[in-house]
Parts: C-alpha cells; structure tokens; sequence
C-alpha cells in the first residue's frame, strides 16, 4: 500500500507536550474536552469538526491547530507568554520546519 492509499483513510497527527488524552505542557486542546471558544470552534482547531468535513465533503486534515487554554478561553503559547497558536502536522518531521 502506497502512502497516498493509506493517506485516503488514514491520518496520525501528532500533539507535542500532550499527555494521554488531554493536558500537559503543550499546546494541546484539539477540541477533545468540550466546547472551544468560538473564535476557535472550526475544523482547523476541532478534531471532531475535521472529522466531521473529512467524512462529508472529503476535506482530509493536514493539521490541527492545538491551543493552550487559559481559565478564560484566552490561548496562551506557555513557552512565552505571548498569544499564539502552534500547528500539529502529520509527521513529527515537519514540526521541525515550526
């Protein structure tokens, strides 16, 4: 099987500084405890939503945008304190090129 076969189906992304299933140290909320705050309730930044297009339009995710989540919904990039959002890519080798 090829990669452009498995790909037609299949999707790995991986989230840096995520434990488990949620939390830890990185940017990790994907959409997966719950609600996110609207301005970030899309199928860039929902796992569930990228699913969701991916099965009824065909639109495969590439990425998913993980926030790290202040109390208040304000996403907060811990490394610097500065506002920010961080890309999840399908191969931890293109993490390199962030």
């Amino acid at each position: 099987m090829t990669v452009q076969e498995l790909q037609s189906f299949y999707r790995l992304i991986y989230v840096n500084g995520m434990y488990h299933c949620t939390g830890g140290p990185g940017a990790w909320n994907i959409g997966q405890v719950g609600p996110l705050p609207s301005n970030l309730n899309s199928t860039n930044n929902s796992v569930l939503l990228s699913l969701v297009a991916w099965v009824e339009t065909g639109q495969a995710p590439n990425s998913i945008v993980g926030s790290l989540l202040t109390d208040n919904g304000t996403v907060l990039d811990q490394r610097t304190g500065n506002v920010s959002m961080l890309a999840h890519r399908d191969s931890p080798a293109e993490d390199n090129a962030l």
